[in-house]
């Protein structure tokens, strides 16, 4: 099942899916850090982590999304891709609910957010948690039912 979205004949979801998922698992090290040390910079670096992931984390979905209504999927491979969906929107939705949580604690836009709220931290693990599962699934759809790849390679036989 070769996916549908493609750049220079590389399925594009897969491409675009890396960088959002570190940026975020880094905006929880940085509030780890900044919980640590009270350093007010790790909290307002967390802060701008967490937008810029999310919204990475919008784009690629978009190809996802494609991928999801266009391939031909098996009944087992269309569920895992609904959980996979569902889990990743969570996600989104858990990032977005922090962004704003931040910002009402602020009365402006901060520059420099100056402290480690316990509440979003919290919110972030719960969507970095649900992000590892999420991508669990990602892998279970690509390595297992062969999900957005164009032919099978056998890595364990020579």
């Amino acid at each position: 099942m070769e996916s549908r979205v493609k750049l220079l004949s590389h399925p594009l979801h897969p491409l675009l899916v890396h960088l959002p998922i570190g940026v975020l698992v880094t905006s929880l090290i940085f509030d780890i850090i900044g919980l640590a040390t009270g350093t007010a910079v790790w909290a307002g670096a967390s802060f701008w982590m967490i937008v810029f992931g999310t919204g990475g984390a919008l784009l690629a979905a978009i190809p996802g999304l494609i991928d999801y209504f266009l391939l031909p999927l098996t009944r087992e491979t269309h569920r895992l891709a609904t959980y996979h969906m569902i889990l990743n929107l969570t996600v989104v939705g858990l990032f977005i609910a922090d962004i704003f949580w931040r910002l009402s604690l602020f009365p402006r836009v901060p520059v420099v957010v100056y402290f480690v709220p316990i509440g979003p931290f919290i919110l972030s693990i719960i969507g970095i948690v649900t992000l590892g599962i999420s991508g669990w699934i990602g892998g279970q759809l690509v390595y297992h039912h062969h999900v957005g790849v164009t032919g099978v390679v056998n890595a364990g036989r020579m």
